[in-house]
């Protein structure tokens, strides 16, 4: 009996044993599965200074030109670059620094032109344009107006914004400007559409285009302009301007039906699907484009003055500054999936059905399946040069036939290439 109950017993205990093991080996693969990669191998690396010297220049645009790659980078102190280097080696091909304020002007880039191999940007009353093939300058012009530095472009034509005079009232308003980056020349486009009753409660720098973004085709440009009401509330609207035909569509579409003093369009809109999509304050909404008549508005928490918002292969993807990154169907504006965020990051780059940030509260490099919502990275900089935090400078490249592309992250030190996740 008793060498009976010692089989039974030690049977039995054989038997969970290898439950137990078992168990443990499902757990530690889910585990695996379900923990995000906190570091990737590089490609190449760059070091992005030379003696050390580090500099506050920051490249907020995805700037990727075929096989070219353009960095902020310094050569010594007070002495700043942007540099080129081969996408696929990492070699350096030019740098340039031809800008009229050195030591003291950075590489603050967000937003470009890009033009059979010209490459212009904007930096208050500063503009500058480069070829792309041997990095010379092909012009570079100082005026008297500061234009804002988000714009957008078609072709060789870039709108830009600033001060205006509006011959009718005698007022200065935020007024839409015209360049072609072949010849440098800037001429005036448009005023906003105010009539005279909007303008009682004038001040100089409040009033006017606040945003613009233009079709893909490149006929119609989508307007936000503003003004404060007599309680400085902002009041936002909404407009479509016909560039073949030189007229609005519509111009009067009011934003927010309860303005408050933070009811501005802090990005530029997107226009996706016959749809456009504007951050207003601390709302998503969505607008008709043809008729300018509202779909749908969500309200969050906070804004989405880093990161932003894209619509990319049928989702709307925001990082918002509540610490949540959110996917909204674009469609109706439900939430289709939520997980963790970080505030304070860099713009977001999609690839492939991954979305990718660099984090400015959390310090890491982040990628996140846009159809699942699970993270796939959450790369650490420590293990990058021992870094503290990764820059806001993040890029995407998409990769040939069985290529999965590239990504490419910056410590305060080095660039580093790494194979896009998928």
């Amino acid at each position: 009996m008793k060498s009976l109950l010692f089989r039974f017993s030690y049977g039995a205990i054989s038997f969970f044993t290898c439950l137990l093991i078992i168990n443990l080996a499902i757990v530690s693969c889910c585990k695996n599965e379900d923990i995000p990669l906190t570091f990737v191998k590089s490609i190449w690396k760059f070091a992005l200074h030379k003696n050390g010297q580090q500099h506050n220049s920051i490249i907020d645009a995805n700037l990727v030109f075929d096989n070219k790659i353009i960095l902020a980078t310094t050569d010594g102190p007070d002495n700043k670059f942007i540099t080129c280097l081969n996408i696929n080696n990492g070699a350096e091909m030019w740098k340039w620094n031809d800008i009229y304020q050195p030591p003291t002007e950075y590489f603050d880039i967000t937003y470009f032109t890009n033009f059979d191999q010209l490459f212009f940007y904007q930096v208050g009353t500063r503009s500058y344009c480069i070829n792309l093939s041997d990095g010379s300058t092909h012009f570079k012009e100082r005026g008297t107006i500061s234009y804002d530095s988000r714009f957008p472009s078609f072709k060789s034509i870039a709108f830009l914004l600033g001060d205006m005079v509006d011959t009718l009232t005698g007022n200065t308003v935020n007024g839409m400007y015209k360049m072609d980056i072949k010849n440098g020349l800037i001429v005036p486009f448009l005023l906003p559409p105010f009539d005279s009753t909007f303008l009682y409660h004038f001040q100089s720098g409040t009033h006017g285009f606040s945003n613009i973004a233009i079709s893909n085709d490149g006929n119609y440009l989508v307007t936000a302009y503003a003004y404060l009401d007599s309680n400085n509330n902002v009041i936002s609207k909404l407009g479509l301007f016909n560039i073949i035909e030189n007229k609005w569509n519509y111009n009067n579409i009011k934003l927010s039906d309860n303005p408050k003093w933070n009811s501005s369009v802090y990005r530029i809109p997107i226009i996706y699907d016959d749809k456009i999509y504007i951050n207003i304050g601390n709302a998503i909404a969505c607008y008709n484009f043809w008729t300018g008549a509202k779909i749908w508005q969500r309200d969050f928490q906070a804004g989405f003055l880093f990161s932003g918002f894209i619509v990319e292969d049928g989702q709307l993807l925001a990082n918002c500054e509540d610490g949540i990154f959110y996917c909204i169907d674009p469609n109706t504006g439900n939430v289709k999936w939520h997980t963790e965020g970080a505030g304070t990051s860099s713009p977001l780059r999609y690839l492939n059905g991954i979305v990718y940030f660099s984090g400015g509260s959390t310090g890491r490099i982040h990628a996140i399946d846009t159809n699942t919502g699970e993270y796939v990275w959450r790369l650490e900089p420590d293990k990058y040069d021992n870094a503290s935090d990764f820059k806001p400078d993040i890029y995407v490249a998409a990769g040939e036939i069985g290529d999965k592309g590239k990504v490419i992250i910056c410590t305060p030190e080095k660039a580093y290439c790494l194979p896009a996740y998928q």
